[in-house]
């Protein structure tokens, strides 16, 4: 399995679509080899930033509708 790393700017209306995208298609992706996985979100009111093995700490999956705070600042 070929593991893509994401650093993505902006969570918004079109940051969430995109994450949703992309959360949507895994299972397909995971048949052509490929895993995307989220290492760091940010917007201008901070950043999550995952710990090694791509969870915040916590165990939480580094993702917006996930309230966890990693390495930064905590995002709205």
């Amino acid at each position: 399995m070929r593991a893509v790393a994401l650093v993505q700017f902006g969570v918004g209306s079109v940051g969430r679509a995109l994450i949703e995208m992309i959360l949507d298609v895994q299972a397909y992706l995971a048949q052509q080899g490929i895993a995307f996985e989220y290492v760091a979100l940010a917007d201008r009111n901070g950043a999550i930033i995952a710990e090694p093995g791509g969870a915040a700490p916590g165990g939480a999956p580094v993702a917006p509708s996930v309230p966890v705070q990693g390495r930064g600042w905590a995002l709205s």
